[in-house]
């Protein structure tokens, strides 16, 4: 009997040890500590197939020292004007094509942004992973980018795109998504982030009431009486295209949030998403996607306190003489946006992320804490799946 409590002892130190090790990798920042260092030693091009990233170190160390005053102060009218969005191009793919069997619009994409001059950034799950690692170790986002599951992996994608715009800037787009206007005609100086809207309306189905992020928690917090679907016409920002300048706080904010939720999705009883059994796609849309977007913008827009249009089509929410960002027509349609151009890259033995997710209920993570029914019942999910 004393063996047997020896070895309940040994065993219970070693889940309290891991834990802990979770729960400073949740805790840790959202950024590195070195990050202006990562920034200005680590390349990603060598990770990068394409290789069109041959101008990217000294483009970079243009606008570095413009970078670290953003990161570091935020905007004020010291800050000298300049083309602030960078010329850098992101696409996410499952499995990064070659060249020769890029689908026909991002070939066009990729010869017009070589002939500008613009860096091109095409990523599949392995470049992304690499990327993630190189630029953020040692952080919650890094920690939170781990821990979604495989089943959910656009997420993940969700993460990389703020993450790349924020470390590099620049135009990202989906590999499905078209953008038949040429990006330096969309770009003023002034620009430090230029989003769009998407076709659906805004609904209030992704967190809890509770929850900071929710229509309910910030109407009480905020005493704002107007009705929160009047937010950008009363639409989802989209996140399928995104222009930003590097370093622009309201990505640093956006990472902070979902961190945030997948943290208290991981401590199931905690969870910041409502509850979302029929579809549990809605987990992604809530926790990394649009939803997420959406809410961390009208959350800084009302803790900004800003000018605020909320039937108009134009934001103008500044800070010091910086615009927060700028806001086009929906799905970017004025300047030749398209989504969805072609159907999936997955094969057809493969169900669309959002449609394995609803048939067999995978849940967002690939694990969960257990010291609850909830974590374990999730957890035991997620492992079916993997």
């Amino acid at each position: 009997q004393i063996q047997m409590l020896l070895l309940l002892l040994v065993v219970l130190t070693i889940w309290i040890l891991t834990l802990n090790g979770q729960t400073e990798e949740w805790n840790l920042p959202v950024i590195p500590s070195d990050f202006h260092r990562l920034l200005r030693t680590k390349f990603w091009t060598q990770s990068n197939s394409y290789g069109y990233g041959e101008t990217f170190r000294s483009y970079f160390e243009y606008h570095l020292d413009w970078i670290i005053q953003w990161t570091t102060h935020g905007t004020n009218n010291n800050i000298q004007q300049r083309n602030l969005i960078t010329k850098n191009l992101w696409t996410a793919f499952k499995h990064l094509p070659s060249e020769k069997d890029l689908p026909a619009h991002n070939r066009r994409m990729l010869v017009r942004a070589k002939k500008n001059g613009w860096n091109v950034f095409f990523a599949g799950d392995a470049e992304i992973e690499n990327f993630m690692t190189m630029y953020y170790p040692n952080t919650s986002t890094l920690w939170a980018y781990n821990m979604i599951h495989p089943q959910a992996r656009v997420a993940t994608a969700d993460i990389w795109r703020y993450a790349a715009l924020f470390a590099f800037g620049g135009f990202y787009i989906d590999d499905d998504a078209n953008f038949q206007t040429d990006p330096d005609q969309v770009i003023r100086p002034s620009d430090t982030l230029i989003l769009s809207t998407e076709s659906n309306p805004y609904n209030n189905i992704c967190y809890s009431p509770q929850y900071r992020l929710s229509d309910e928690h910030m109407a009480a917090r905020h005493h704002h009486n107007s009705s929160f679907r009047a937010f950008f016409g009363g639409r989802y920002l989209l996140n399928w295209a995104m222009f930003a300048a590097p370093g622009h706080p309201l990505l640093l904010q956006v990472l902070e949030q979902l961190v945030d939720v997948v943290r208290r999705e991981f401590l199931a009883p905690q969870s910041a998403l409502r509850d979302h059994q029929q579809d549990p796609s809605r987990d992604v849309v809530c926790a990394t996607g649009p939803g997420l977007l959406t809410a961390t913008a009208r959350l800084a827009l009302l803790r900004l306190s800003a000018k605020q249009d909320l039937n108009g089509s134009s934001f103008t929410a500044l800070t010091g003489s910086q615009q927060l960002f700028r806001l086009e027509d929906t799905d970017f349609k004025a300047l030749g946006g398209k989504f969805k151009t072609r159907p999936s890259s997955r094969s057809s033995k493969e169900l669309y992320y959002r449609s394995y997710m609803q048939v067999h209920h995978t849940p967002l993570l690939r694990q969960y804490h257990n010291s609850s029914g909830e974590g374990a019942e999730r957890g035991k999910r997620a492992a079916k799946h993997l």
